[in-house]
């Protein structure tokens, strides 16, 4: 009986700025921004993996700014209305 021999590939090394790109998210979404677009640009190739991660951390990091910069406008336009 034969057996196929096949090669063995070494398990994909995780990202580490596509993780943390994430993480970051939640907590300072600018910076989990710009973490996540570096790790996509690393993991684009395939080299590593992480691609979801990163992807996700953009969409998350996104959103957040996104509403930090909605509740910074509208607290300062109550604050500017506001009669002395």
């Amino acid at each position: 009986m034969l057996r196929r021999v096949t090669a063995q590939t070494a398990p994909l090394i995780a990202s580490t700025k596509a993780t943390l790109g994430f993480v970051f998210a939640f907590l300072f979404a600018p910076l989990g921004v710009v973490l996540s677009i570096l790790a996509l640009k690393e993991t684009r190739t395939g080299a590593r993996s992480g691609y979801g991660l990163a992807v996700a951390g953009i969409v998350i990091g996104a959103l957040g700014s996104l509403v930090w910069l909605v509740l910074v406008a509208t607290m300062l336009t109550v604050v500017a209305g506001r009669p002395s």
